[in-house]
């Protein structure tokens, strides 16, 4: 399981996710986020301090979010990524 401070840097993302993904399928937002869980727990299990994790777990969610804007604008100009 995750701590509080990871259990916060998931919370936040989970908004993000929430707010900024109304046009993209929900299945491929929520499996993205259940791998990012999967990742904190992982990078704890292996001893990474808290702000390891929440700085390796962000590192992934800002590039996810940087291809999801990609799709999103795609797909308002009429494209398909």
């Amino acid at each position: 399981m995750t701590s509080s401070h990871s259990q916060n840097a998931l919370a936040d993302i989970r908004s993000r996710l929430d707010a900024e993904t109304r046009e993209v399928p929900r299945e491929s937002v929520e499996r993205h986020y259940q791998n990012l869980e999967r990742l904190a727990s992982s990078l704890k299990a292996l001893g990474l301090n808290e702000a390891q994790v929440d700085a390796e777990v962000m590192q992934v969610f800002g590039e996810y979010q940087q291809r999801l804007a990609e799709y999103i604008a795609a797909r308002q100009g009429g494209t398909k990524a």
